[in-house]
């Protein structure tokens, strides 16, 4: 049997949000009932693929503000800083979509890579190449650290 991806069920969206946002918020969900539909009409072009999960998550996100800050919280900054818009996909398909994907994980993974790489170094010239206290800053073993250094051939 074949589920289609959740962007390819629209009308089951609002039925999912709607069955999360109750059941996270119980009772006190009619308390905050409009601004929550407010919020998902705005995000309503996203093209959740994480699927459920994450479309799970963005409710618990959104249910967890509500609880602790009301209606006062900035969410269009939230909904502004979590959904790309459907608009910056429109012309993707299938096979389109997963290219797309693969080549922005390895965009990601360089990134990270330049990012654990500054990060290392850094903390090695704060901690005077010190690598015991580099490697309880950066919250990880000497071994750790050590095979880190050797992989981005960085040398003390």
């Amino acid at each position: 049997m074949t589920i289609p991806p959740l962007r390819r069920r629209e009308g089951d969206i609002i039925l999912l949000s709607k069955f999360f946002f109750e059941k996270n918020l119980g009772e006190k969900y009619i308390n905050y009932t409009e601004i929550f539909y407010k919020i998902m009409k705005e995000v309503e072009d996203y093209q959740w693929y994480g699927n459920i999960r994450e479309l799970q998550n963005f409710v618990e996100r959104i249910c967890v503000l509500l609880k602790y800050h009301g209606d006062s919280y900035n969410f269009n900054q939230l909904v502004s800083d979590f959904l790309i818009k459907k608009e910056d996909c429109d012309s993707c398909d299938t096979e389109g979509e997963n290219v797309s994907k693969t080549q922005s994980i390895s965009d990601i993974n360089i990134n990270l890579n330049d990012w654990e790489v500054n990060r290392i170094i850094s903390a090695l010239k704060k901690n005077d190449l010190s690598v015991q206290k580099t490697a309880e800053e950066l919250g990880v073993s000497r071994t750790t650290l050590w095979r880190k250094m050797k992989k981005y051939n960085i040398n003390l």
